[in-house]
């Protein structure tokens, strides 16, 4: 299993580029989004979509090679430093804001103006949870 983990590891940087390049991305569509003309909104619309969409195929890419990364090189979590935790609790915290950024989001394109904000809310604690988590892999892994 150890000669699968830089392959484990490249898509896990993938991942980490997609993820948080398509938050980026989203950071600045999103809250256009709020005060978007007719014409605008389509446009919007469909870049917000795609941006979603690569965000969560890296967070997805994330969460698949990370355990199998973790598994291959140490079998499990035991004698990793308390960074590992601090890591995981902020990873935990980035899936919890993505769904309700998700659900949010679902509530908003039905027509409930007022769901923008909880979009915009749990858009920048997954933005601030995903960094984190990285600072403390780091510190973890270094």
């Amino acid at each position: 299993m150890e000669a699968v983990f830089p392959v484990l590891l490249t898509l896990h940087f993938l991942g980490l580029v997609a993820g948080f390049g398509g938050g980026i991305a989203l950071s600045q569509v999103g809250p256009r989004l709020a005060n978007a003309s007719e014409g605008e909104l389509g446009v919007l619309g469909k870049l917000e979509s795609s941006f979603t969409t690569i965000a969560l195929v890296g967070v997805g890419l994330l969460l698949i090679t990370g355990p199998l990364m973790l598994w291959s090189r140490f079998g499990d979590a035991a004698g990793l430093p308390v960074w590992f935790s601090l890591k995981m609790a902020f990873v935990a915290l980035a899936v919890i804001s993505i769904v309700a950024n998700q659900l949010a989001k679902r509530r908003f394109r039905s027509g409930q103006r007022s769901a923008f904000k909880w979009m915009l809310i749990a858009g920048r604690v997954t933005g601030i949870s995903l960094l984190l988590a990285v600072v403390f892999a780091v510190m973890t892994f270094q």
